[in-house]
């Protein structure tokens, strides 16, 4: 996957009431124009921060199984409406 601008993906996540929500699962277009499920397997990191202008969001960094190998995928949440974003692979950025 290459570097390229955010787009918004469909996520099953976990909400817990006090703390962030918790990826499980989502599902991304690869670079043949297939739609793959991807597993979180594990959140390394997550930040609350500013996502864009003045929208609040968490940012976060997960372990991802994808067709049997594990990469770092980056997500961010609009805490404002709702909506899960695809922002790149760590070496993407």
């Amino acid at each position: 996957m290459t570097a390229e601008e955010p787009r918004a993906v469909d996520v099953t996540a976990v909400f817990y009431i006090g703390k962030p929500p918790r990826p499980w699962r989502f599902r991304i277009t690869d670079e043949e124009g297939e739609r793959r499920a991807v597993q979180v397997d594990r959140v390394i990191t997550v930040d609350e921060r500013r996502l864009y202008h003045l929208v609040r969001g968490y940012e976060y960094l997960c372990r991802c199984g994808i067709s049997g190998r594990y990469r770092e995928l980056n997500l961010a949440y609009s805490i404002e409406d709702a909506t899960w974003w695809y922002r790149g692979s760590r070496r993407d950025r």
